[in-house]
């Protein structure tokens, strides 16, 4: 996510807040994840207070404030998102010769401030970002569990991949005492929250509704 250009910086900001929304065929829109870029031109170093929530499946609600800093100008991206696709790619590829698919992803509710809390808000925006099925990269496999942000702050979303469900989890410390033991009804993607943990190196063991495991490496950044 970009915020401003050449021709028309982002001036004097000293927050922002928006709505992220993704919706294809193709993806898992459970999966949309957004993080606000560390090294920006907004957070520039500073203390900032930031929040980001997926309050229905494939919108996200962001925001940020800088604390004790003044007003920021800037050019360049300011945040990321990231989302799983899980469908057959390659069957839609021999089945109708395409090479690309469009993903559209949606900014609403734009809404700048600056720091006497004078708001501004802003028409909305949209990007299609063309997924290229032409690539040689090796797909997930089947069964394969994907876990991310990592490291992570706060909340850790698991996504098992293929026909098998997630019936359970339990989350171990480094020195192997159990912080956390679950059982959850059968779903393919998970949201654990992990703020009330020290940062750390932890391990987290998935459980599967076929009676298998999968044993992850988390680090932890509260």
């Amino acid at each position: 996510i970009i915020a401003g250009d050449e021709d028309y910086p982002a001036k004097e900001i000293n927050g922002i807040s928006y709505t992220l929304s993704l919706q294809n065929y193709f993806v898992d829109s459970a999966s949309l994840h957004h993080e606000f870029y560390s090294k920006s031109w907004l957070t520039n170093g500073g203390t900032s207070i930031q929040f980001s929530k997926q309050v229905q499946t494939g919108q996200v609600e962001s925001a940020l404030s800088r604390i004790g800093f003044p007003n920021v100008s800037g050019i360049g991206k300011i945040a990321t998102c990231d989302f799983i696709v899980e469908d057959d790619i390659d069957g839609l590829k021999r089945s109708t010769g395409v090479n690309s698919i469009p993903i559209t992803v949606k900014l609403t509710d734009i809404v700048v401030m600056n720091g006497d809390g004078t708001y501004t808000v802003l028409p909305d925006a949209e990007t299609t970002v063309m997924l290229n099925i032409n690539s040689e990269e090796k797909p997930l496999a089947k069964n394969n569990v994907l876990i991310y942000p990592n490291p992570v702050k706060q909340e850790l979303n698991v996504f098992l991949n293929g026909k098998e469900k997630i019936s359970g989890y339990t989350i171990f410390n480094s020195l192997g005492k159990v912080m956390d033991n679950k059982a959850v009804n059968k779903a393919n993607n998970l949201k654990i929250h992990l703020n009330s943990y020290n940062n750390g190196v932890y391990f987290i063991k998935i459980y599967t509704d076929n009676k298998k495991t999968y044993t992850k490496k988390i680090e932890i950044l509260n």
